[in-house]
């Protein structure tokens, strides 16, 4: 493989088009679109930057090989943060509704909250250490799958609130608890779907 083909690699490793990589190194995509098809060649300067920019090393980006003297596959690395990152916040939310359904306290909140908060700064970590070209692909699945634990305690939350302020004017009935129970459940749907559905067009159109 040639310089073109490594920076065409590795572009499309850490998700970028070209034009995204032209605009973070400052060229024109023209300038990229000749450099991976080698009528041209980048100077040192950009060349730096895009090592920087793909987490790799100079030898790296010339060369097309990745140091790796411990032997584990670098692109795994911000994926264990964000598997380690994901179970603490299932863990969390399945705790808070065990918890609830015993005791009816919002104790459950607060150690589903701690757990989860513990979840996000294993994901932040993975984020700022990990290789920067396994860190998009990590973010992606990340929020795909955890928006599905975050939203449920803020709804829930806002839930009760209404219920609270609804409370003092009028008694509840049954009804109007299933039916804002309902809303409820419909707001964390349409919230996840939205979101996943981003995140796909956007993975899509990368």
């Amino acid at each position: 493989m040639n310089l073109g083909e490594h920076i065409q690699q590795y572009r499309k490793e850490s998700r970028l088009s070209q034009e995204e990589l032209a605009e973070k190194v400052g060229v024109s995509r023209q300038a990229v679109s000749k450099w991976e098809s080698n009528q041209s060649v980048p100077d040192l300067e950009h060349i730096l930057t895009m090592s920087e920019l793909f987490g790799v090393s100079v030898d790296e980006l010339l060369k097309g090989k990745r140091d790796n003297p411990s032997g584990h596959d670098p692109e795994n690395h911000a994926g264990i943060f964000t598997a380690v990152a994901t179970a603490f916040n299932a863990i969390g939310i399945i705790t808070a509704v065990m918890i609830w359904i015993e005791r009816q306290t919002f104790l459950a909140l607060g150690v589903g909250l701690i757990l989860m908060a513990v979840g996000a700064m294993v994901f932040a970590i993975g984020q700022t250490i990990c290789l920067s070209h396994t860190k998009r692909k990590a973010k992606y699945w990340f929020w795909m799958i955890n928006i599905w634990f975050y939203t449920p305690v803020p709804i829930f939350m806002l839930s009760r609130f209404v219920k609270k302020i609804v409370g003092l004017f009028t008694p509840i009935e049954p009804f109007y608890a299933i039916s804002l129970m309902g809303i409820a459940l419909l707001v964390y749907l349409v919230i996840g779907i939205i979101v996943d559905l981003k995140l796909i067009k956007e993975k899509i159109l990368s």
